[in-house]
């Protein structure tokens, strides 16, 4: 082109942006003349943006100002067309201004000035062709991509493209490079439809080039090519994609046949990829079987680079631990993890490629192990994840399988570290953010819901499901494809069932149903998964079986049950869960039917369960433990009943096998072995149980779940001490009935207790244990059954975590104190002749209730004695609490009249008649104590409920009542009453009494005389004794403040109690509930409360021995004495009994001596008695707890 025509050129391209500039109207650039002068100038600037030349061509010729004039107008040209006729306008505008750059830096616009100054700094002897590879190879530097470097090097692509035509070597290589680092970035995501668009585009007229004119370009077209069809058809589903990708790559391998070609291995790769997409897409294993063979031969070809060589390995060790999943060949898995193991040992430990080896190899670790069942794949496993996580921390998808196999190593082994590890290894990927759903997040958010659905088994934290339910759903939700959505399926399924057998909801239980039925048809018939849900289904049968009396639903679970556990498709792990399934379905069939056959069908189910079970399994104890169970139901005289008694003994012995299956395991032989009249075996078999309880419950635990653990065992302690007796051992009969009641409350004294002596001899272990225990008391009651089951929670709650990791700190804690000479029975349980000392006051009289037999175990001065309850029977305890409890729901729930009071009259009457004649009288009558000596009653089970301290006939005087013939005291344990005695420091406002009254609460009864019991109370004490807090003052923080700084307190306001779950009643303040829980944690050096709040020394039923109640809640947390009622009484009576009591209560100088609680109540209620002896309901409701 001559020097006149580049200036014509130049001066139509200028007075088009001219005229754009006195208007704006776009469309003088998007003309044809326009468009036409600058396409043809740029045509000719073209081939020398090639060459070195370049600037001293266009200076010979133009000179130097109008080189850049031209190359200006041009750039500027471009840009302001934007993306409105061609999208490569502003590339070509970069380029140009790149070109300008170094003599005219201050002339680029500011928008473009950073990219246009690398562009600058790439041009070089090719300088476009460098631009180019300088895009391929800037993210490849990179162990982590980030956005900004991907982003980068689309942009220098596009510039190269922009200045190369489609038809030219460069230009080929352009779009290539375009294609691949679109390409990158459409899978780092979010990608968009446009991305997927540009990169085929560009992909295609690179590959069109290279077959029609550059051989040496195919191997690198096609790969681009074959990847960009991949792309689109996981995007879109089309298989006509899949298969064009397919056969571009293998035509391309047919055509080069260079077997040192550079881009060989990733070819092959590409392929292999594809072949495996392909499998998925029809099922013809041919493809599957290509897919490995191809992925092998692009491990050869990239031996020589190590890092390629790791990534290719990774490619074909997925693909084959896929065929292993579908086909079941373990040698799959072998081939996959020797594999691994090469592309290790060439990396080095530190290269950061050991992540992509270690994501593979560590799933194929896990899948050998649950086919095969050896302990050191998992092991390995771990070992793997962790070593390459140090070295690429910044790995999410590495720390995610690290988690998968913490949690898979604890489901085999138990160990409560791994799944804690696993579960801190999840909050640390916070998956839960918000972010867009894709198949890879669903996957892992099912795997972190399955790790807290695990640790629920474990612990019983009501929490954990709740979130595992609640992950399932939010992996579930915007989910489409049934393959993405399987395993999150049988999650919910799983968890909802776990859910199920807590609450019985039945929605629960169709929900499940539903969710694994989807979750198995997701897949085809020979993939695990279909297997794994299928498994779990077999349990949803189960259920929906229980809950359904129609004979065919049991049938078909049985069918379908055992038809999938003699299954070929069927792994060793899965074929003993289906067998335990098949057990369990059949023990109910039997149950339902008295079938011998089903019977025998249930011990042969459960033995192949056991043998396909390895001894080092975690379910392994379990297991033994269903075994034993189905033995002892043969009919008496079959052999294999001794069988039955050597495996429970067994899995009570085993310390992998959760705390409440070997207590099961040991109750059934305690049971078995008292049946056969072997008391002394018995009784150590259920002393052995009750030594396990601590573990049920452990310290930390909320209450609520607590609760419910203990639950399981209302009677464990009762029959443990029966056995005893029967055998001849007293004294074990009362440490079992000391250690196995309060369970909750005797960790709180023995720790107390404890603390003192450890701070002696070690003040910084004690300091440690102590700010531990504040620590844990801190944390909400209900941290692990947050919102209570079934109500939704959060999906991630810190304060679970940081509640679990106090619990097991406090265990590591107590384990190294242990160590230390003198401390080898630190926070254990008190011995025998420490439970005396509490007889060293008076006599203690333990009353007894197990369908064995009946007795008192009293301790007294000297020793230890048992006075048998010939009259007293189990059945007669709960059919007299029932009624008894009966009366009083409906003297609380229905309209205050003649006939109410009267029933209940009758009602508590009868019952304290009845408590005289079968427990009271042979006590007292052991025991010969005159009218002013003291006695302390510690009832068991549903006898804590009842009004012991009022036993006898109050219709006559004859002497024939309880009151009548000793002081009455309760305690709920000896240990208690003993920590009671014990000196103290007086409380820093020990001269004063608070006084606590809320007269209105809302929804219930006005308090009317509240202000009369704080009038009398001030009239009878010095002045300034009183310090009161009624009405608005009377607040739930205040009272928690103040409470530990008196010795003396007295509550007048509604107490509320939930004998279901009775930490749950508290006392009614002014802005709301004060519960047992709050109560309990505050540590309390106090002399005297007296609760004249009603229904404050009512305990519940799930867990009578639990002694859960008001006045307990204060008992335990420190207070020396504390009165309470059983059941709601009338203010009226109330105000009597205050003022007499602290009548009775004042010393010869008119203080208060709390010492004198139990004579002064006894003398309080005595003459309340003898006012009306037929109104029992006035009196018979006040009760001493203490010393």
């Amino acid at each position: 082109m001559k020097r006149g025509e580049y200036r014509q050129l130049t001066a139509a391209v200028q007075s088009s942006l001219d005229r754009h500039s006195d208007d704006g109207n776009i469309d003088h650039l998007l003309s044809g003349e326009a468009r036409a002068a600058a396409d043809q100038l740029f045509a000719a600037l073209r081939p020398m943006t090639a060459s070195r030349r370049w600037d001293r061509i266009l200076r010979r010729r133009f000179g130097g100002r109008r080189v850049h004039g031209v190359r200006a107008v041009l750039a500027e040209f471009y840009r302001r067309r934007g993306t409105v006729a061609d999208p490569l306008d502003p590339y070509r505008a970069m380029a140009l201004y790149a070109l300008v750059h170094r003599r005219d830096p201050a002339g680029v616009p500011p928008d473009l000035i950073d990219l246009v100054a690398v562009l600058a700094a790439s041009v070089g002897v090719r300088p476009w062709m460098n631009l180019a590879l300088h895009a391929r190879h800037l993210f490849m530097q990179e162990d982590q991509l980030s956005r900004a470097t991907i982003d980068r090097s689309v942009d220098l692509a596009r510039v190269a493209c922009a200045v190369t035509c489609s038809d030219t070597y460069l230009g080929a290589q352009a779009r290539g490079v375009l294609s691949a680092c679109v390409a990158v970035r459409y899978q780092v995501g979010p990608g968009t439809p446009e991305d997927l668009a540009e990169a085929g585009r560009a992909a295609d007229e690179a590959l069109d080039y290279a077959r029609e004119w550059a051989q040496s370009m195919l191997m690198f077209s096609a790969r681009a090519a074959g990847a960009m069809r991949t792309l689109r058809y996981e995007a879109t589903g089309d298989a006509t994609d899949l298969d064009d990708a397919v056969t571009i790559l293998r035509e391309a391998i047919e055509a080069v046949r260079k077997p040192d070609h550079d881009d060989l291995a990733e070819v092959y790769s590409g392929l292999c990829w594809a072949l495996r997409l392909r499998y998925t897409e029809s099922g013809d294993r041919t493809h599957l079987d290509d897919a490995i063979t191809v992925g092998e031969l692009s491990c050869d070809a990239a031996i020589t680079d190590v890092d390629d060589f790791a990534v290719r390995a990774a490619t074909v060790m997925g693909v084959l631990a896929l065929r292993f999943e579908h086909f079941r060949d373990i040698a799959d898995l072998d081939r996959s993890i020797e594999l691994g193991q090469r592309a290790r040992a060439l990396l080095g430990p530190r290269s950061p490629r050991q992540d992509l080896v270690a994501i593979s190899m560590m799933e194929s670790l896990k899948l050998r192990y649950l086919a095969r069942g050896g302990p050191p794949d998992l092991t390995e496993a771990v070992q793997l994840g962790a070593a390459a996580l140090a070295v690429v921390p910044g790995n999410l998808q590495l720390r995610l399988d690290l988690a998968g196999a913490y949690c898979t190593r604890f489901q085999a082994f138990g160990d409560i570290a791994d799944i804690n590890a696993a579960i801190d290894t999840y909050r640390r990927a916070d998956l839960a953010k918000e972010q867009p759903w894709t198949a890879d997040l669903c996957r892992e958010l099912t795997n972190f819901s399955i790790a807290l659905r695990s640790r629920f088994e474990h612990s019983g934290a009501a929490q954990d499901l709740e979130e595992s339910i609640a992950l399932c759903r939010l992996a579930l939700d915007g989910a489409t494809l049934p393959p993405d959505t399987g395993p999150a399926l049988e999650s919910l399924g799983k968890s909802l069932i776990a859910r199920h057998e807590i609450t019985e909801d039945p929605d629960d239980l169709r929900a499940a149903v539903q969710a694994l039925t989807d979750a198995r048809d997701a897949y085809p018939p020979s993939h695990l998964r279909h297997h794994t849900a299928d498994v779990a289904l077999t349990f949803a049968m189960l259920r929906a079986a229980k809950a359904d009396e129609d004979p065919a639903v049991l049938d078909r679970a049985i069918e379908h049950t055992g038809r999938l556990a003699a299954s070929n498709h069927t792994t060793v792990e899965t074929a003993s869960v289906l067998y335990a399934n098949l057990g369990s379905t059949l023990h109910l069939r039997w149950r339902r039917t008295g079938s011998a056959e089903d019977l025998e069908l249930v011990v042969d189910a459960l033995r192949r369960c056991l043998a396909l079970t390895p001894a080092d399994h975690i379910e392994h104890g379990r297991r033994v433990g269903n075994l034993a169970t189905a033995l002892r139901l043969l009919p008496a005289g079959d052999a294999r009943i001794e069988e039955s008694n050597r495996l429970a003994a067994d899995t009570l012995a085993d310390e992998l096998v959760p705390a409440h299956m070997r207590m099961r395991a040991g109750a059934e032989l305690g049971e078995a072995l008292a049946r056969a009249g072997r008391w002394s075996e018995a009784a150590q078999v259920y002393a052995r149980c009750v030594a396990l309880l601590p573990l049920v419950a452990m310290v930390g635990m909320p209450r609520h779940d607590g609760e419910r653990a203990l639950a399981a065992w209302p009677t464990l302690a009762a029959d443990a001490a029966a056995c005893a007796l029967q055998a001849g051992d007293e004294r074990l009969a009362l440490q079992v009935l000391e250690h196995g009641r309060a369970v909750l409350w005797q960790q709180l004294i023995d720790t107390d207790s404890d603390l003192g002596e450890l701070a002696g001899a070690h003040p910084d272990l004690a300091e440690q244990l102590r700010e531990l225990r504040e620590a844990i008391d801190r944390q909400p009651g209900g941290m692990w059954a947050a919102g209570m089951l079934g109500h939704a929670v959060p999906h991630q709650d810190p304060a679970v975590e940081g509640r679990v990791e106090m619990v097991h700190r406090w265990n590591r804690l107590t384990t190294t104190i242990r160590e230390l000479p003198g401390f080898a029975s630190f926070l254990a349980p008190p011995g025998v002749d420490e439970l005396l000392a509490a007889g060293a006051e008076g006599p203690v009289a333990i009353i007894n209730v197990s369908g064995w037999r009946c007795d008192a175990l009293i301790v007294g001065p000297h020793g230890l004695a048992v006075v048998p309850l010939a009259g007293l029977t189990k059945h007669d305890v709960y059919a007299r609490s029932n009624a008894y409890l009966d009366a009083l729901r409906e003297f609380e729930e229905a309209d205050l009249t003649a006939q109410t009071l009267d029933r209940l009259e009758t009602t508590l009457n009868g019952t304290v008649e009845w408590l005289w004649d079968v427990i009271a009288e042979p006590v007292l009558d052991s025991l010969a104590l005159g009218p002013s000596q003291r006695l302390w009653w510690c009832p068991t089970g549903p006898l804590t409920l009842l009004p012991l301290q009022a036993a006898g006939y109050h219709g006559a005087d004859d002497g024939r009542a309880v009151v009548d013939r000793v002081v009455s005291s309760s305690t709920p344990t000896l240990s208690a009453l003993i920590r009671s005695r014990l000196p103290r420091p007086r409380a820093r406002r020990g001269e004063q009494v608070l006084f606590v009254g809320v007269p209105e609460t809302e929804g219930m009864p006005r308090l009317l005389n509240v202000g009369r019991e704080q009038a009398a109370l001030t009239a009878l004490l010095p002045a300034g004794t009183v310090v009161a807090h009624t009405g608005a003052d009377a607040t739930r923080r205040r009272v928690r403040e103040e409470l530990p700084d008196f010795d003396v307190m007295h509550l007048s306001c509604h107490g509320v109690q939930v004998l279901g779950l009775p930490s749950e009643g508290g006392i009614m303040l002014h802005d709301g509930m004060l519960t047992v829980t709050e109560l309990g944690s505050l540590r309390s050096s106090g002399e005297l409360a007296f609760l004249a709040a009603c229904m404050t020394a009512t305990g519940g039923l799930r867990v009578p021995d639990e002694a859960v109640s008001l006045a307990a809640a204060l008992y335990f947390s420190g207070w020396r004495d504390v009165v309470g009622t059983l059941w709601t009484v009338l203010d009226t009576h109330i105000l009597q009994v205050t003022t007499a009591f602290y009548r009775e209560l004042r010393d010869a100088d008119g203080v208060l001596d709390p010492g004198r609680s139990a004579v002064a109540l006894h003398a309080a209620v005595r003459e309340l008695r003898d006012r009306d002896r037929s109104r029992p309901s006035t009196w018979m409701s006040f009760l001493h707890i203490g010393r």
